[in-house]
């Protein structure tokens, strides 16, 4: 592919847009807009993977009507690489969505932690879930694929092509959907324990009522929702690549919305 030699004003002004839609998609992507991440080295990748896409992608010809055009121009380049990145990092928090649901039934629902990666309080399920994963999607590489994503999305919206309609609307309904059927899909196996675990305390509630199943049910529901998740360790693959299939899909949804 031929590289771009020559450096005018021109392309000053298209690397700049590059910059903007990168930068904004590296503040809101998974993997990138951990807390814990330097800011050094946000800005750094930004202008590394920018300068980079410059120099690969063809060179198109902007216009715009005035200052006020190059103005909603860099504000639209910037809302696109912001949703390319959302539309992807909010499939991570179904897991946050999903330990909060299994420590309602096992009894963690008053079990808070910090999490020092997305600097927010989240459950202690949710958060066991969230590393296991994202210790998985780095080993699978996704972050490559993501990458390579997202540089094939300029191709499709070129610089100055982003338009922001009532179709990315319609992505984030449909997502939000199926956003509650995919959480109760990885708490299933919780939940059919836990409905068993109730009816099992609900028999010997009947058959020995001097024994008070208020304790003996915390207990027990503990001891089973931790056996289950212990169990449940061999299907995290099975999650990853799921997700892994859903921000693949929710990603192809946002860029086709943005034509």
């Amino acid at each position: 592919m031929k590289m771009q030699l020559q450096f005018t004003v021109e392309n000053l002004e298209y690397f700049l847009f590059i910059v903007t839609r990168v930068s904004a998609f590296v503040f809101t992507a998974p993997f990138f807009n951990f807390g814990s991440v330097p800011r050094q080295l946000k800005i750094a990748f930004t202008v590394i993977f920018s300068t980079l896409l410059y120099l690969t992608l063809p060179y198109t010809e902007i216009t715009y009507p005035g200052v006020v055009g190059f103005t909603l121009m860099v504000f639209s380049e910037a809302l696109a690489g912001a949703l390319l990145g959302y539309f992807t990092n909010i499939v991570m928090t179904i897991l946050n969505f999903t330990g909060r649901l299994i420590d309602m039934e096992i009894g963690f629902a008053m079990v808070t932690m910090y999490d020092p990666v997305f600097k927010v309080d989240t459950s202690v399920s949710g958060n066991l879930y969230n590393y296991f994963v994202i210790i998985l999607l780095l080993i699978g590489n996704f972050h490559h694929y993501f990458l390579k994503a997202f540089a094939d999305a300029f191709k499709i919206i070129p610089i100055g092509r982003a338009v922001v309609n009532a179709n990315v609307v319609n992505v984030i309904v449909d997502f939000l959907g199926n956003y509650f059927l995919i959480a109760m899909r990885l708490m299933l196996p919780i939940y059919v324990a836990m409905l068993l675990v109730n009816v099992v305390l609900g028999v010997m509630a009947k058959v020995a009522p001097q024994m008070n199943m208020f304790v003996v049910g915390i207990q027990l529901k503990l001891l089973g929702g931790l056996i289950v998740m212990v169990l449940m360790m061999t299907m995290l693959p099975g999650v990853a690549d799921y997700l892994t299939r859903e921000m693949q899909d929710v990603f192809l949804k946002a860029v086709e919305a943005l034509k």
